[in-house]
């Protein structure tokens, strides 16, 4: 049964705040695989708006964002997890993300699969985070917004193993310096 979520959520320390709403809206009656969905997630850092996106789709058969919401929480201050009903809640994997670059990231968005994902918020140059994942990533989709403007997307098919110990896989994403785009670099 798809429900509809509404999270007004601040993190550990108060420092950040997630406002996440999502609606659905059965097209038909007795169908329930026909169905609209909107709404939209927002991130913000006191009172500054550092991140924002709406959706508003129809869709047969699949979870969308109602797939992925079942389970949202912030596992630190500064990271903010979504994950879906459909996966083990233990995790079991790690993921090590370190901003190598010169600058700030304000907002990165990785992506891992259908129904996993994290939102960070202030990762500095050289700070590192350590994610508790679900599983070995099939793929990763990171994208952010620097301080300095400067986008990134990456698409990592094989995500690097750094390594095995005990039935437990670590796995490492580094942003790097030659990732960031400038706004001139994306007119082009």
């Amino acid at each position: 049964m798809r429900t509809n979520t509404h999270v007004d959520k601040p993190s550990p320390t108060g420092k950040f705040r997630i406002k996440f709403d999502n609606t659905l809206q059965e097209l038909y009656k007795n169908d329930p695989f026909r169905f609209h969905e909107w709404g939209g997630i927002q991130m913000f850092k006191g009172s500054e708006l550092v991140y924002s996106r709406s959706w508003d789709h129809e869709d047969s058969m699949e979870d969308t964002i109602a797939g992925m919401t079942a389970n949202i929480e912030w596992v630190n201050d500064n990271t903010l997890r979504l994950a879906g009903k459909y996966k083990d809640s233990q995790a079991s994997d790690t993921l090590i993300i370190t901003n190598q670059t010169d600058q700030s990231i304000c907002h990165l968005n990785v992506s891992l699969g259908k129904y996993e994902q994290f939102q960070i918020l202030d990762l500095v140059p050289g700070q590192q985070v350590l994610l508790k994942i679900n599983h070995s990533p099939d793929f990763l989709i990171a994208s952010g917004v620097s301080d300095q403007k400067n986008k990134f997307l990456l698409n990592v098919e094989d995500v690097p193993k750094l390594r095995e110990l005990d039935g437990v896989s670590q796995y490492e994403l580094e942003i790097k310096q030659t990732d960031l785009k400038t706004t001139h670099e994306e007119k082009r």
